[in-house]
């Protein structure tokens, strides 16, 4: 079956999101020093020949993906001037339920290795730049987890910031019923530190912890957990 292409997003940034976690500082394997390994989620129409970059996330536990030399998209990495550090021919998946006479339209999920100077992601459709994505400035800190019920039904959580979020910076919400040892995505891509859930999702009378994991797409800080009780 296939999923749409916003279901597609949706699952994938919470996959990619919990297996986003800064191992690599803990003494892990990984990249090579000065590396980074991103997610790029890109929607593409081959016929039109447009494309948007919907998600980029560091994804320091994923494997990048193997180059497809023949494919019609490219991601370009770039310096903030305009130098090309590298070119990534990436797999399209196309909608399979696409009838003779509909545009060809598609996603673009691809994990590539980035150096330290690259400042702009290009996503290229049949030879044309269709759409940029440019870093953002490092990611601010989260202080404090607060939550709080907004009615008998959902629970608010937000987070305290070091400084002001800018333009570029997106939000990651997890929780964990075990202390620690695994992590459930309950938010990702939040243009700010908060989020509203149901209390009936979650497990009633336990103690349950929420961190909060900021990035500017390349770079992400993970804050401090914080328990609280359902």
């Amino acid at each position: 079956m296939w999923l749409s292409i916003y279901t597609y997003e949706e699952i994938r940034r919470r996959l990619v999101a919990e297996n986003a976690l800064p191992s690599f500082a803990d003494g892990g394997g990984g990249p090579a020093p000065g590396q980074t390994v991103v997610n790029v989620i890109s929607t593409v129409n081959l016929t039109q020949g447009q494309g948007k970059i919907a998600f980029v996330n560091p994804a320091p536990n994923v494997s990048p993906t193997t180059s497809v030399p023949d494919s019609p998209v490219t991601l370009r990495f770039t310096t903030a001037d305009g130098a090309v550090v590298e070119e990534h021919s990436a797999p399209v998946k196309l909608d399979s339920e696409l009838d003779p006479d509909e545009d060809r339209v598609g996603i673009v999920d691809a994990t590539v290795t980035a150096g330290p100077e690259v400042s702009v992601v290009e996503l290229i459709v049949g030879g044309a730049v269709v759409d940029t994505f440019r870093v953002g400035a490092a990611p601010p800190v989260t202080r404090a987890v607060r939550t709080e019920l907004v009615d008998r039904q959902r629970l608010r959580v937000a987070a305290d910031l070091e400084r002001p979020a800018e333009e570029g910076h997106t939000f990651t919400i997890q929780i964990s019923s075990d202390q620690g040892q695994t992590w459930q995505t309950v938010g990702v891509g939040l243009k700010t530190p908060s989020v509203t859930l149901d209390r009936s999702q979650l497990d009633s009378g336990r103690e349950l912890l929420v961190r909060v994991i900021a990035t500017n797409g390349f770079t992400a800080v993970v804050g401090p957990s914080e328990s609280f009780g359902v």
